[in-house]
Order: structure tokens, then C-alpha cells, then sequence
């Protein structure tokens, strides 16, 4: 059996959307810098990254400034209940059959696919792990600018019991602790 990131990724997508109300913000680009994924639930939110597989978890220390990533761990393992990795193994019971597995980011703790919501963050107690967390992240030489805040065009969330769309600014989420980012109505499309 063969799959990709992808594959786990799009596999997370399709599971999390069948379990109930939530909101997925897929990054790309230099928006990666902090996952792959920020998803919320009742206002608390995870941040996600995706691996094919357990073997390729090791490749995240490759995104840390040189010799940054033992540190970022010391001080962000004992608060990362809400960063994740996860990742495809093949069903043993079932060969050919995907399955999904989750550990917690620095310190590696096994996760229930079904529980990773339920350890989410408050939109302040995010912020605060997110700025931290990208204090030791490399710059790619393709990102502009001098620092390591991240510019966001809109980003769209599908709430998967309603159907609706809505677009937030997550430039404004990523850069303005003070302020709790919001969703303006007339952003809002029903699907």
C-alpha cells in the first residue's frame, strides 16, 4: 500500500468533517510556518501537521533555525496538549485500509483521533503558544519580509453541520493578540 501527506491529510479532513460542528483553516505557502492546519471547535482551537508516516515525524526538526528545535521542545512540551502531528499506518487487521494516528507535537503523547478537540486552546492561550512556537521556526528564503509574523489573505472554514463558509482574516489572528479575531456576516456564504 502506497500514500502520501496528502492522502492523511485529506483522509483527517473527511473523518473530522463526519464528527460534527467544526471549523478546518488549511495553510499553504509560508502560512506553513505554523502547521498545516488550524481547526476549532466551541472556540477552542489545535494546530495540526501532517506526516505520511511515524518515519517521517523526524523531518519537523528540519523546520527549526539550527540548533532551536531541543530548546522550543523544553519549553513548549509541557503546553503542546493541542499541537499535533498526525500521521498514516497501515491497518495490520485490515491491510490496504488507512488508519490515522495522533501524538502531540513535542511531547509525543498518543492521542485518540475522536479526543484532539477536546484539548483545544482559548483564542488567547492559542495565540500566546503560536507566537512562542514561531520564535524558533526557519524563515524560508521565499517569505518577504524581516520577521517572522506571517500576512494572510482570507482563509476559508466549513462549518461541517451547516454547510456554511465563512472567510477570516488570519492575518489579523496571527498578529494582533489584543484583538479576538471575528467573522463579518456579509463574509458568510451559505453553501
Amino acid at each position: 500500500m502506497k500514500w502520501w501527506e496528502k492522502t492523511v491529510e485529506y483522509l483527517f479532513v473527511i473523518q473530522s468533517a463526519l464528527t460534527g460542528k467544526l471549523n478546518l483553516s488549511p495553510l499553504d505557502g509560508t502560512h506553513e510556518l505554523a502547521g498545516d492546519l488550524i481547526a476549532s471547535e466551541n472556540s477552542k482551537f489545535i494546530l495540526i501537521e501532517f506526516k505520511c508516516d511515524y518515519s517521517s515525524i523526524s523531518t519537523e526538526k528540519d523546520k527549526f533555525e539550527d540548533g532551536t528545535y531541543e530548546t522550543a521542545k523544553l519549553k513548549l512540551e509541557r503546553c503542546d496538549d493541542h499541537h499535533f502531528i498526525v500521521y498514516g499506518k497501515e491497518s495490520n487487521e485490515l491491510p490496504g485500509q488507512l488508519i490515522l494516528f495522533v501524538q502531540t507535537y513535542f511531547s509525543g503523547n498518543e492521542v485518540s483521533l475522536k479526543n484532539i478537540y477536546s484539548s483545544g486552546k482559548e483564542i488567547d492561550s492559542f495565540h500566546i503558544y503560536l507566537k512562542e512556537y514561531l520564535r524558533f521556526k526557519k524563515i524560508p528564503a521565499t517569505a518577504s519580509g524581516g520577521g517572522r509574523s506571517l500576512s494572510f489573505a482570507m482563509v476559508a472554514a466549513v462549518d461541517s453541520e451547516t454547510g456554511q463558509a465563512s472567510s477570516i482574516s488570519l492575518d489579523e489572528y496571527f498578529l494582533s493578540l489584543s484583538l479576538r479575531p471575528t467573522i463579518n456576516k456579509s463574509m458568510t456564504l451559505s453553501m
